[in-house]
């Protein structure tokens, strides 16, 4: 994991809910026609990882060319059948 995040309110409030995030970078993301795009060379070992961590797990994809930065939450996308072998 590259960095854990702890989650406070509005307020102040230290919560103690924590998320990990995960860092990758490409140079320019290649969208799909219906605006989807896929980021290869994950291992299966890897998502199987990050699937069991006891907090949630969030990929961060930086677009170097634009800088712009896209996440995803891992588990909810492998629930919506994403990951398949």
């Amino acid at each position: 994991m590259d960095l854990y995040v702890e989650i406070v309110k509005d307020d102040g409030f230290i919560t103690g809910n924590l998320i990990a995030l995960q860092i990758k970078s490409i140079e320019n993301i290649q969208f799909s026609k219906e605006g989807n795009f896929s980021l290869g060379g994950i291992h299966w070992n890897t998502l199987n990882y990050w699937l069991g961590q006891l907090v949630s797990v969030f990929v961060l994809l930086i677009n170097l060319s634009n800088e712009e930065v896209y996440w995803c939450n891992i588990r909810f996308d492998q629930r919506l059948g994403y990951y398949n072998g």
